[in-house]
C-alpha cells in the first residue's frame, strides 16, 4: 500500500494535468462608465487576461483596445475592469480571454456581447430606457422684469439638453439662435435653461428647439413656439421651484419693510430666519418660518 505522501502527491498530479475549461465570464456595463469582466477563481489558477474592443472585431489573437492580465483574484473571483471606457445601449463588445492554471495557458475565443443593462459600484443593476426616446415638450416661464426660463424633466440616461431660440425672428432650420446654451446637469429633477437678460413682453412669440442627448444618442424638438401671455417673477431656480421654495440661511427676528416714493416695497430679509418664497395669484409672498408665529409679508 502507498504511504499517504505519495497518494497526495498523485492526485495532485491528475489534478494538474486535467484539462481546464475556460469557465463563462460574467460581463457587466458600469453606470456611467466603465466595464468589468470575471471569472470564478479555480485551484491551480495563476492568471486571468482579458482582451477586447468596442464594436470593432478582434483578428484572431488581436490585443485590442482593452487589455490586461490579472495577477491575483479578488474576493474569489478574477476580475477585469477599465472604467474609461464609455458604453452605450446596443454597443457590440468582442473579446477573447486567457487563463493560467499550473503553468498551461486555456484560451477561450471569438466571443461577443451586447449591451442590455448597467450597474453601478454597488452591483446595482440599471436598466437600459427602453424604446426610441422623444424629447418632452418643453416648460416655457418667461420672467419679470426680464428673463427665460425653459426646462424638461430628467429621466435616465439623459446627459445634455440645448435650448436654441429667437424672439420674434423664426428660426432657420437648426440655426443656434440668439439664445442658445448647453445644460450639462439637471436641478431638482428638471434640465433647466436660464436666460437673466432677455426682455419679454406680453404678444412676443419665442420660436426654438430643443436637443437631448441621452445614452449617447441625439434626439431634437424641432419648430416650437411660444406666445407670451403673462410674465412670471424671476425667482432663482436653484433657490426655489416654479412655485414655492423653502430658503434657509437668515439672522434677524423679523422682515422689514418700507415704501419707496413709486409705491413699491423694499423688503429687507433678516439673517439667520428660515422663510418660503411663494408665488399666488401672480404676487410674490415671502413668509418667514418662526417658532410661534408665522407671519405673511405679502409684496
Amino acid at each position: 500500500m502507498w504511504p499517504p505522501a505519495v497518494v497526495l502527491m498523485l492526485l495532485l498530479g491528475a489534478s494538474s494535468t486535467q484539462r481546464y475549461l475556460v469557465p463563462e465570464p460574467r460581463l457587466e456595463a458600469l453606470w456611467p462608465t466603465g466595464i468589468r469582466v470575471s471569472i470564478p477563481d479555480s485551484p491551480g489558477v495563476e492568471l486571468f487576461a482579458f482582451h477586447g474592443s468596442v464594436n470593432k472585431p478582434l483578428r484572431y489573437l488581436a490585443a485590442g483596445d482593452m487589455s490586461r492580465d490579472i495577477i491575483e483574484p479578488q474576493s474569489g473571483r478574477w476580475i477585469f475592469e477599465d472604467l474609461t471606457v464609455q458604453l452605450r445601449p446596443e454597443d457590440v463588445v468582442y473579446y477573447w480571454l486567457y487563463v493560467q492554471v499550473y503553468g498551461r495557458g486555456y484560451q477561450r475565443t471569438n466571443l461577443y456581447w451586447i449591451i442590455e443593462s448597467y450597474v453601478t459600484n454597488s452591483t446595482d443593476e440599471v436598466p437600459l430606457p427602453q424604446g426610441r426616446y422623444t424629447v418632452p415638450e418643453a416648460v416655457v416661464e418667461p420672467l419679470q422684469p426680464r428673463g427665460l426660463r425653459v426646462s424638461i424633466p430628467d429621466s435616465p440616461g439623459i446627459e445634455i439638453f440645448a435650448f436654441h431660440g429667437n424672439v420674434n425672428r423664426p428660426m432657420s432650420s437648426l440655426e443656434a439662435g440668439t439664445m442658445s446654451k448647453d445644460v450639462m446637469y439637471p436641478t431638482n429633477g428638471r434640465w433647466v435653461f436660464e436666460d437673466p437678460d432677455v426682455e419679454l413682453k406680453k404678444g412676443d412669440t419665442i420660436y426654438y428647439w430643443t436637443y437631448v442627448i441621452r445614452c449617447g444618442l441625439g434626439y431634437r424638438r424641432d419648430n416650437q413656439k411660444f406666445v407670451v401671455n403673462d410674465l412670471n417673477p424671476a425667482l432663482s431656480q436653484t433657490n426655489a421651484t416654479s412655485e414655492e421654495s423653502n430658503v434657509t440661511g437668515m439672522q434677524e427676528e423679523a422682515v422689514s419693510t418700507t415704501e419707496t416714493p413709486d409705491g413699491m416695497r423694499d423688503v429687507t430679509l433678516p439673517e439667520g430666519m428660515e422663510f418660503r418664497v411663494v408665488v399666488k395669484d401672480g404676487r410674490l409672498q415671502i413668509i418667514p418660518i418662526i417658532p410661534e408665529t408665522d407671519r405673511r409679508i405679502a409684496v
